[in-house]
């Protein structure tokens, strides 16, 4: 495994370059593609509401969209609660 450490001091690794698989669990991040599955939506229907203003969890990175996890959780107990 091929890792990243800090020059200053050598010690704690802060990223790989390896294309490792990393548990869905530590993910900061989903795709779109993801965040239908979750919400039980369609791929249009999920891609529609991240590029809404107003979705805040939705950045892009590049000409990737992505969506932060604990965004997200938060955007969803806001949803829940104006309900």
């Amino acid at each position: 495994m091929c890792k990243l450490y800090n020059k200053v001091d050598g010690i704690a690794p802060i990223g790989n370059l390896d294309n490792e698989i990393i548990p869905a669990e530590t993910k900061l991040t989903i795709t779109v593609d993801e965040l239908a599955q979750q919400l039980n939506v369609s791929r249009a229907t999920a891609y529609n509401l991240a590029r809404r203003k107003d979705f805040y969890p939705a950045f892009r990175i590049g000409h990737r969209l992505i969506i932060s996890k604990q965004a997200l959780s938060r955007w969803l107990d806001d949803q829940a609660e104006v309900s």
